[in-house]
């Protein structure tokens, strides 16, 4: 019988391999070191290359870090399994919640910080830092969009959980071995309570 060839590999395919192995070796590095011990040598000793291909690909630590958190945000972005039947607040935050909470995500506060520090960093971040808001926008589920204009309580709750989200990420990000802060589980249950309430309320005066 004839055996079929395995396809061979592009180009394009062999840079998307090396691009994604260094992001991947930044992420883990920014995780485990924090942005002012991430360094070039420490990436590509993480990723198993050389620092020839690292240049091939990056002409410097600015367009990398930049392409990190683009990267980043893509996977934050992406649903983890099909909701768009839920319309709900709480569904919303549980969302984010999960996001926020993995481990990469303090790959995010750090460059985060660091943009802030560094001019030059912050104007290559800034564009991609611009697109987190999107990611989280209330309006970013359109059905969820539909009943922002009737309730504004409902906007003021998401900011209000999106904030203390946030801040619990940053706890994670500062504590010892990356671990939840105390009062992680007492603020998350108190969003979630106040979430379900507005969503029983607009529930009933919906017709």
């Amino acid at each position: 019988m004839p055996t079929s060839r395995p396809t061979a590999r592009t180009q394009a395919d062999r840079s998307a391999e090396t691009k994604g192995r260094l992001i991947d070796a930044t992420v883990a590095c920014l995780v485990d070191y924090g942005y002012a011990r991430t360094t070039t040598v420490e990436i590509c000793s993480r990723a198993g290359l050389t620092r020839g291909a690292y240049n091939h690909h990056y002409a410097g630590t600015e367009a990398l870090f930049t392409d990190v958190l683009e990267q980043l945000y893509l996977r934050f972005a992406k649903r983890e399994s099909d909701t768009a039947h839920d319309d709900s607040l709480e569904r919303l935050i549980r969302e984010g919640w999960a996001k926020m909470k993995r481990p990469e995500f303090k790959a995010v506060i750090e460059l985060w910080l660091a943009s802030r520090n560094d001019p030059s960093l912050g104007a290559s971040l800034a564009p991609a830092i611009a697109r987190l808001s999107r990611i989280f926008e209330p309006r970013a589920n359109p059905s969820l969009g539909e009943r922002l204009d009737a309730d504004p309580d409902l906007v003021a709750l998401y900011r209000l959980a999106f904030e203390a989200t946030i801040g619990l990420a940053l706890g994670r990000a500062t504590s010892p071995n990356g671990s939840a802060v105390q009062h992680e589980n007492q603020v998350l249950d108190l969003l979630l309570s106040l979430a379900r309430d507005q969503d029983r309320r607009q529930g009933a005066e919906r017709p």
